[in-house]
Order: C-alpha cells, then structure tokens, then sequence
C-alpha cells in the first residue's frame, strides 16, 4: 500500500510539473524542442507518469526527487519480500513442516536485517546521487537496473516454485474425504498471475527507455504506456489485497453500499457465515474445485501403523515426535490423494485407509515406503530408538533402506463371494463411511503382522501382483512370509510380502529378525516360492477375483465360522504379532 501510496503523489508531482511546462513552453527546453507539442513529448519521454529516468535538460522538484527515491527503495523492497513469500510458502508446501516458535522467530529476525541493509544501501545511493547532481542520471540507471533485476528475481523464483509444486509438492489436499485446491499453492499461483500483469508490462517500458532511441521509445503506443504505468501504480494494492484479502473481506468492507437485495441473497449469507466460522479461507475458485473421494465399494484396505510407536513416544522429546509424526502423516495423506484414495479413521499413529483396485493400493504403499526414506526427518530422531536408525546396504551401489520412522503395512481386498458381504455405514460424528465386516477384520490383522516398512498382502494381491507387473510403479516379486491365524473368524490366511525394488535390501533385515524373534503367527519354516502361491489363486479384474475362501486358508485349518449375516456383527480383534 505504500508503494502505491508512493508512486501515486509521485505520479501528481509530475502532472504538475508538466501543467508548468504546458503554460511556460520555453522554460527546460533542449535546444532542438521547438513547440509545445515537442516539450510535451518530451517530458513525457523524460518520466512523467511512465518512466523513473530524468533528462539531462530538465530537473524535478526536490519533493518529487525524495518521492521517486522512496519508491524505488520500496519497489525493491516489495520484490525481495515476494521472493520472501514465494520462498516460505514453497518450502512449507513442499517439506510440509513447521520450524517451531523459535526457529521461526530468529528466521524472521535474518530477514527483518536483510531488509534494512537493503533500505540502508538504497537510501546511500539515492544521497549520493542527489548531492552529486552530475552522477544522477547513471546512478539512476544503475538504481533503475537493480530494481528489474529483483523484478526478474522474484517472478523467476515464483514460476520455478510452481512448477516444482505441480509435480512434487501439494497442488491438492484431502480433508474428510474431500479433494481442493492447497491453499498454499493457490495462493503462490494468485501471486505470480498479480506480479506478472501489474508489473512486466511497466519493466518492458523501461527496459526499452533504457536501451532504444528517442525515436523508438515515441512509436509505442500510448495506449500501451498509459496502460502499463497506471497497472506499475496499482501494484501494491493488488498484492495487499490477494494476499491478505478473502472474499468474505472484500463483502463484509462493501456491505454498507451493497443494494439491500444483494445482502438478502442466500449466497451472500452463507459466505458471510462460512467467513466468522473459519471456513472461507481461500477463492471462491479455489472452493469450487472441490472433489468428494468416493468411498470405495468393494473396498481394498490399507492399514498402517508406526512400528515400536509407544517406545518412541516415551524417549523422544515433545517437538521432535510432534515433527515426527506431522512428517509421517503428511506423507501418508498428500499421496493419498494422487491415488484416489479413502482415509476411514485414523486410531493414534494408526491409518485405516480404503482403495478402489488393487492397482492404486499396492502403488501407494510402495510410494509411501519410498517418501518414508526420502523425507527429512529430524536429526534427533535418529537413532532414538532401534526403529528409528538409519540403515544402509551395498548392493550395485550404496543406497538407504531404512530412515525416520517405519510403517508397517498390510493389504487385503474384500471379496462378497469368498468372505461376505462387506457392510458400509456412515459415522454419525465424522460422516465417513466405515466398514463392518469379515474382509476388514482380516486386513486388520494382517496391519499387525509385520515388521516396521514391511508390506504385507493377502494371497489375491500377491496374485494380482505377479500377474499384472507393468501396472505397478516398480518392480516386484512376492515372497511368502507367514501363515495369520484370525481367532475371532477361527481363520488361518497366508501372507506373502511384497516390497518395491529399491528396498529389496530390507529382506535380509527382515529375514534376521525372523530368526530371532518369536512370532507365534509367523510359522518361517515352511517356505513356498511364489509359483506355488500363484497357481492356487485367480485375479480376474484388477479389483479383486472371485477366487474360493478356502484357498486363502491353511490347509490343515476347519471350516468357516461365520457366514454374510454373521458377519455384521463381528467384534474388531486388536492382533498383535509381538
């Protein structure tokens, strides 16, 4: 608003000097000026309203000298703060975390000092430049310069930004099932559209002042000039009000010169009331852009836990878990939304998720397993526990299987033929739809089974995996792993773990641990190859197959317990494997 402010009693200086030239045509004229008209042009050309140079022949008052020093200085300054902005908001959209009270504090501290050098160099230069009248016009240009280069700076800066975002950061985001546009990115996109109408045009006007003729500069189209100075004018405005304007803002201002039958508008109230409930705190095209998730139906679960979680809890210091665990959940729910999938509830560090194939399931957990290793995780939680430590293994090349916390993961699709049907019913309190269910209770169980950044399936998806590689994001073979006996259904199903090609190195981890620890669901000793599992199965969709029950079960196990119209009233069995 100041800079606005600024160059607005800048641009009434000019309006006047040139009024006094109007009526005094012969006062600053150059020697080849000869009539009105051309002193006209000619100040135009020197920097009424358009440009920030000043012509050797003519001089501006001392008012409106300080008024262009100070807009330029605030120019600059508006510049490094969007490139500030632009900054933040990238690395908060794309690390997902927050630095805490005082990290922030000091942050804000560095770049508070980084903004008064700048001021205190640009005040320097516009001094100097007016004591030594006869370097005024370089220095100008110099100042000039440095002002589109910081332009340039910014709007590079901002468009990077968002390419990086649009494919590796949050475009979108997912809150109770609902897809919409991330604020964070909505809001750096809103800040480069407003930085490139309002001020390229007026930095192609004078980067053209700056380096063509006379002659040149008087062929531009007036309409172009007057266009881009007074966009240069509004500059500030316009960012003051997208950054921190709402739409519920700009009504609630308007609203005592509102016509009396636009305020009664059942739209103009509900944005009024989503404004003092919180609500409204992006575009009306950012709301729009929401996307219900649809429950899928039949489902294939994904349940998640953080392995030894209360261990770590007890060790870790409050901001390092906290950061922990907004790292894990952050990842766990921004690639969630690339594969359409369903958060049903969360229990703790816990996530109970649901996907619409087979396909989307085993992708998410193996991408989830590999931005699991890539996050930055913070350097206290390293080694804090057995389960947290780093680990790395030698292969072709040096690669890091294990970092941060590990996930334990377990797939299962539900299947009306083989296990029932599987009942969904929406929660009175979150109005997510749950699931009641034989199919769930065994995903559950297999959840439990496995060691931290293990990936536990079922038969059907070790299946569907050998038989359709090309639709999965990485290279994978099944490998048997243990038999899961389900007490509550009188089950025993085998499992089989899959895990992507670049952390094949944890099956040697996983193998050790076997050996040492007793697992009385883990029955190691019988070891099938994966063509045994295949041959006993049958994938006819990626959704599932409709394969026998029995083949899902221990062969020396009895007959199924319950039937479809038991099922709904199955009580959830909490299984742990330790």
């Amino acid at each position: 608003m100041l800079l606005s402010l600024t160059g607005g009693l800048f641009q009434i200086s000019l309006v006047a000097l040139l009024n006094a030239h109007h009526h005094d045509p012969q006062s600053g004229q150059s020697p080849h000026v000869t009539d009105k008209r051309q002193v006209e042009d000619s100040l135009l050309y020197e920097g009424c309203h358009t440009l920030k140079f000043i012509h050797e022949q003519y001089h501006l008052a001392k008012i409106s000298l300080a008024l262009l020093l100070i807009e330029n200085t605030l120019y600059i300054l508006s510049a490094y703060w969007i490139f500030l902005v632009t900054w933040e908001l990238f690395k908060l959209a794309l690390a997902k975390i927050d630095r805490g009270h005082e990290c922030e504090r000091t942050v804000i501290n560095k770049y508070i000092i980084t903004a008064m050098i700048l001021i205190f160099v640009c005040t320097v230069i516009s001094v100097v430049s007016v004591v030594s009248e006869s370097e005024i016009h370089r220095t100008f240009h110099l100042v000039l310069l440095l002002k589109q280069f910081c332009v340039m700076v910014s709007v590079i800066t901002a468009i990077i930004s968002l390419i990086i975002l649009k494919f590796k950061g949050r475009t979108m985001e997912q809150l109770h099932g609902i897809q919409s546009t991330s604020p964070i990115y909505h809001r750096l996109k809103v800040i480069l559209i407003v930085y490139a109408i309002f001020t390229l045009p007026h930095s192609v006007l004078e980067f053209v002042r700056s380096t063509a003729s006379y002659e040149v500069f008087q062929s531009i189209p007036q309409i172009f000039i007057s266009t881009a100075c007074i966009l240069y004018c509004l500059f500030g405005a316009a960012l003051a009000i997208v950054i921190t304007a709402s739409q519920a803002c700009c009504l609630n201002m308007l609203r005592p010169v509102l016509p009396h039958h636009v305020c009664e508008l059942p739209e103009f109230h509900n944005i009024m009331q989503a404004s003092q409930s919180g609500v409204t705190g992006m575009s009306s095209k950012c709301q729009e852009e929401k996307e219900p998730v649809e429950a899928p139906n039949p489902p294939v679960f994904v349940f998640t836990d953080i392995e030894n979680s209360s261990k770590l809890w007890a060790n870790g210091s409050d901001d390092v878990i906290d950061e922990a665990i907004q790292i894990h959940d952050t990842v766990l729910r921004s690639i969630l939304i690339k594969f359409q999938g369903y958060e049903i509830t969360t229990a703790g560090d816990a996530f109970q998720l649901a996907f619409h194939s087979i396909e989307d399931a085993v992708n998410y957990c193996f991408e989830v397993q590999m931005e699991l290793v890539r996050a930055k995780w913070p350097h206290k939680l390293d080694g804090l526990i057995p389960a947290t430590r780093t680990e790395r293994t030698w292969n072709w090349k040096r690669s890091t299987i294990f970092r941060g916390l590990r996930v334990r993961m377990g797939i299962h699709d539900a299947n009306e033929v083989c296990e029932g049907r599987v009942v969904m019913q929406q929660h009175p309190v979150t109005g997510k739809m749950i699931y009641i269910g034989a199919s769930e209770m065994i995903a559950q169980e297999i959840g439990d089974v496995g060691f931290g950044g293990e990936i536990l399936v079922s038969s059907r998806i070790a299946n569907y995996v050998s038989q359709y590689p090309s639709k999965l994001k990485s290279v994978c073979r099944p490998s048997y792993h243990s038999i899961c006996d389900v007490s509550a259904l009188g089950l025993s199903v085998k499992l089989y773990q899959i895990l992507p090609k670049e952390l094949y190195g944890r099956r040697k981890v996983f193998d050790k641990r076997k050996i040492k620890d007793v697992c009385p669901v883990a029955q190691t000793s019988e070891q099938l190859d994966t063509e045994e599992v295949i041959s006993g199965t049958s994938v006819q969709t990626p959704r599932g197959s409709l394969v026998e029950y029995s083949l899902q079960r221990s062969p020396a196990d009895g007959t199924r317990l319950l039937n479809s119209n038991e099922t709904g009233k199955t009580k959830h069995l909490v299984y742990n494997a330790w």
